[in-house]
């Protein structure tokens, strides 16, 4: 009876609450899930060995901090069932059963979550995802239809402006249509048109070849009191205009507006089509897919992060227990 006092006592409450608390501010102080190597690096060897001896460095995944929360959610039980008797503590009891499902739930997501990563490419299916070298199967299928990266079209373009005769290097930040004058000469120019992907078909008509910045250029109105001309200035191609006094360099600087990855699900029979963007991912029993990455030298291929978290909606119904809980004592000192 001693021993069941003590374990109901709120003086415990206090104590482990306050305990708990301070093995999260030391699970924020220290990293948590890095490599050996990491740690050596950033504390020295001796640190590190103390850390691990005292698994410091994985410490929600530890038994001891398990324990604590069990011995938490055991103590707010007992308290409950002590507070059962009065029915004018109903908001301290709902108060306590949600604390008791937020912990509960925290343990489930602790053990049983899954978070990995899944690379595919257009036209693959993909049957299982990996955390870290080891393989889970997703029981159904998931095949990436489409790949596609939007770019905002820029509205100040990057020149840098380089005159042979006095060795001088200008930058300029240029808008479309806006005119600049080259600092110390009598020349000026402007934009006159962006295309994010120049090509020349074979009529000789140039065109924009697709949305996507493969092949970036401007073309530049160059002017003198004299003299006027028009010329293309390519991002990724140095200029050969090798008698002329005065050379363009375009500065182009990729702004990645969106990504979007066409996937189709397939179980059995049924099928499920679903257009994955950074902010909105794809949720199926149970699994969550974001769009995670993409290689800019694999343009057909993508990276998505997966994620089973089945303490969530655990977690979510604790919150609202905890949100009835508190209404409840508030509007019992109304009353």
């Amino acid at each position: 009876m001693r021993l069941l006092r003590l374990l109901s006592s709120p003086r415990l409450t206090l104590i482990l609450l306050a305990i708990i608390i301070l093995v999260l501010i030391l699970g924020t102080l220290i990293p948590q899930g890095l490599s050996s190597q990491e740690y050596i690096k950033k504390y020295g060897i001796n640190l590190f060995r103390i850390f691990n001896f005292f698994k410091l460095t994985n410490l929600y995944h530890s038994f001891c901090f398990f324990f604590l929360l069990f011995l938490f959610a055991f103590n707010l039980f007992l308290c409950t069932l002590r507070n059962l008797k009065s029915r004018k503590n109903t908001g301290l009891i709902i108060t306590h059963i949600s604390i008791i499902v937020i912990l509960s739930g925290s343990l489930i997501t602790a053990i049983f979550r899954k978070k990995g990563f899944l690379g595919i490419y257009e036209g693959q299916i993909k049957e299982d995802f990996l955390i870290g070298e080891k393989s889970f199967p997703l029981n159904f299928k998931i095949i990436l239809e489409d790949f596609t990266v939007e770019y905002y079209e820029p509205d100040i373009h990057q020149l840098y402006v380089y005159l042979k005769d006095k060795d001088k290097k200008f930058f300029f930040k240029a808008k479309n249509l806006e005119n600049y004058k080259i600092p110390g000469t009598d020349y000026s120019f402007r934009i006159l048109k962006y295309i994010c992907d120049f090509f020349i078909d074979e009529s000789g008509k140039i065109i924009n070849k697709s949305f996507q910045p493969k092949n970036p250029a401007v073309l530049l109105e160059i002017k003198t009191p004299q003299t006027k001309e028009e010329r293309w200035i390519f991002a990724k191609e140095r200029p050969r205009h090798k008698d002329s006094n005065i050379e363009f360099f375009y500065d182009f600087r990729e702004l990645i507006k969106d990504y979007k990855s066409k996937v189709k699900i397939i179980e059995g029979e049924k099928v499920l089509t679903k257009t994955i963007r950074v902010n909105e991912p794809l949720k199926y029993k149970g699994y969550i897919f974001y769009q995670a990455s993409y290689n800019p030298e694999e343009p057909d291929w993508t990276g998505l992060q997966v994620s089973k978290d089945p303490g969530y909606p655990v977690v979510f119904l604790g919150f609202i227990l905890l949100v009835i809980g508190l209404f409840g004592n508030f509007y019992k000192k109304k009353i």
